[in-house]
């Protein structure tokens, strides 16, 4: 019995270095900041929530109004990575590859959650919406800094919080689209270091 977890744990293993390599492998782009820590000049903002800049940082003035920032150009395959901050209330997170700008949703775009408390554990923080849930770890992350790494390649999606594997899909719904960031449900969270490398 121990013998097959530990092939099983060697299998799974082995099968996320041969993916990371897939993703990773055989590209020469350069990472790039999407949030220039002055102004949003890149983004679009979408919904009540007024989103600001202050200290190189992005967050929200009124944490009772929801909304969306969301970014001005489309990307297909990239390696995005940023850091957020968050209190035990709010419901974020990172949306990508949204066909519509106006109406950003888990069912047109991939959205990885932040929200450690959601009265529904499996689509708490590090699960892909709908589609990868419960995240394949739990990762605590409320009032501290946190990373997210989200790499989408062709048809693979792998998503680590803090270095931790949260989620790994395969699927071919949607190829291209916005990056989009959410405030809601009355809390605070602030973005920093937005990182887009395209592959």
């Amino acid at each position: 019995m121990r013998l097959a977890k530990m092939l099983h744990i060697s299998v799974l293993i082995i099968l996320s270095f041969i993916l990371s390599a897939c993703i990773t492998g055989n590209h020469n782009a350069v990472g790039r900041k999407i949030f220039n820590e002055n102004n949003l000049n890149n983004w679009i903002q979408v919904g009540a929530a007024i989103w600001k800049v202050s200290e190189r940082q992005i967050s929200v003035a009124d944490p009772k109004a929801d909304g969306m920032l969301i970014t001005k150009e489309k990307y297909s395959n990239f390696k995005l990575s940023l850091e957020f901050w968050v209190d035990e209330k709010v419901n974020s997170g990172v949306f990508i590859r949204c066909s519509d700008a106006d109406k950003i949703t888990p069912f047109n775009c991939y959205e990885m959650n932040i929200w450690d408390q959601h009265p529904k554990q499996e689509y708490r923080t590090g699960s892909i919406v709908t589609l990868v849930s419960p995240p394949l770890a739990q990762v605590k992350t409320v009032n501290k800094w946190n990373k997210y790494e989200i790499i989408a390649a062709q048809n693979n999606i792998l998503v680590t919080v803090n270095g931790i594997v949260t989620a790994r899909l395969k699927d071919t719904k949607h190829s291209s689209g916005y990056i989009a960031l959410q405030s809601a449900n009355n809390g605070s969270v602030r973005f920093r270091n937005i990182i887009l490398e395209e592959l």
